[in-house]
């Protein structure tokens, strides 16, 4: 409403030098010796996972999560590789370098330029919408990038409004005229920038897949959050619970004090390197996490702080307090919403519908989440980061780590929530 687009703050004072220099360097060497032997990584970046994830994990989304698993060879990283003018890219001193840049320079998507694409894109603005051409995932990538749009949030609304379109909820009078098909890349292109005008039902879906199912069930007299894979508002990130081969728990969404989101995963043991408790170490240190997914290079942070800042930061007092600040603080914030939406966690600490169905190909077909087995792991990761029953921060565990002012509002929840 403002019309802000960005706040800049440019520091004046040079920057403080590293405390010890000579000892930074030799951690820096031993983690990227590390990091390189993690080939593929670097070879293809998260590109690679497009076609894996689907046929060995059975956990990539599929026309809207209806599927977990496909067999398309057609989507393996040689055929994205072919459209790559730039590999082995990425920030200065990184010895992952997993950034490709990929370039159309023929054909009816010609021009189209864009990073990888990465899995996430790959997933959600491919498989997930019924595509399985790298061409085709590679225009939608770029004009979700130049759109300004977030490829996993779009991606999850286009999937969901082509299942109702496909269920016959919502039409082609609905949709302007599309006919919505699944793996027309073309209709998806124009539905996406009915969205980024506002136009028509363009309009409804800008609001994002939970506000836009909200409104739709009210149109149309039905319940339309059934098919929208969310959690507390946020498109699910392309990672599956039901096969059980994927990194996330049955908590990791559930948990998570950012929702839907895969790179905040509320995960147990705490200590481990994917859980949030350890992802929050690394952003607050602006740490690419690719370089410190393993165990080995995880343990070598506490070095780098000390040797680079001086800060000399253990895993007891990190994860015993300074995450738990963090965390703790999220998870009330999440809670308590914004002006039209709140969350309950008796009700909201859940997985999407979709999810207690059980998957219907591939050579995990049948499986399902087990609502016994989550509710077990939800209430694990409750006693185990201090929070009540009912997955609100502890007033003991509040006032230990001395965020009283936080309690307040957490006793607002606590209220509310009963």
């Amino acid at each position: 409403s403002k019309n802000l687009k960005a706040v800049i703050v440019k520091g004046t004072d040079p920057l403080p030098e590293a405390k010890d220099m000579d000892r930074a360097w030799e951690v820096i060497e031993e983690m990227s010796k590390i990091s390189l032997r993690y080939t593929s990584l670097r070879h293809w970046g998260t590109g690679y996972l497009g076609y894996d994830v689907g046929a060995r994990l059975s956990s990539e989304p599929v026309k809207n999560w209806q599927e977990e698993w496909h067999d398309e060879e057609s989507y393996s990283a040689y055929h994205f590789e072919r459209y790559w003018t730039k590999r082995f890219w990425g920030d200065f001193g990184c010895p992952l370098t997993c950034l490709k840049l990929a370039v159309i320079r023929s054909g009816p998507y010609k021009g189209a330029i864009t990073d990888n694409p990465d899995y996430e894109n790959q997933a959600y603005l491919g498989t997930n919408l019924g595509v399985f051409s790298a061409e085709g995932n590679i225009y939608l990538t770029a004009l979700i990038d130049d759109l300004g749009l977030c490829g996993i949030q779009c991606g999850n609304l286009l999937g969901f409004t082509a299942e109702l379109y496909q269920r016959g909820i919502l039409t082609g009078e609905d949709l302007g005229g599309l006919d919505l098909k699944w793996g027309d890349v073309d209709v998806f292109a124009k539905l996406v920038k009915m969205i980024v005008e506002r136009k028509g039902i363009g309009d409804v879906l800008a609001e994002g897949t939970y506000r836009a199912a909200l409104k739709i069930s009210k149109m149309k007299g039905v319940d339309a959050l059934k098919y929208a894979v969310v959690s507390k508002g946020i498109g699910i990130g392309a990672h599956g619970v039901r096969s059980g081969l994927d990194y996330p728990h049955h908590e990791t969404y559930v948990c998570s004090v950012q929702g839907g989101d895969h790179t905040s995963p509320a995960y147990m043991p705490l200590e481990d390197p994917i859980s949030e408790f350890s992802v929050a170490l690394f952003d607050s240190g602006v740490f690419c996490w690719f370089n410190f997914f393993n165990k080995e290079s995880k343990d070598l942070v506490w070095d780098l702080f000390d040797v680079v800042t001086g800060w000399k930061i253990t895993p007891e007092e990190w994860y015993g307090a300074s995450a738990r600040r963090i965390i703790h603080i999220q998870r009330v914030l999440l809670l308590v919403g914004g002006p039209d939406i709140s969350w309950n966690p008796n009700v909201h600490d859940d997985l999407p519908p979709r999810w207690y169905e059980p998957l219907r190909a591939g050579p995990h077909a049948g499986e399902a989440v087990d609502k016994k087995a989550l509710e077990y792991a939800k209430r694990k990761y409750y006693e185990t980061v201090g929070w009540d029953e009912n997955g609100i921060p502890k007033p003991e565990e509040l006032k230990r780590l001395g965020l009283e002012d936080l309690n307040k509002k957490a006793e607002e929840l606590r209220k509310r929530v009963g």
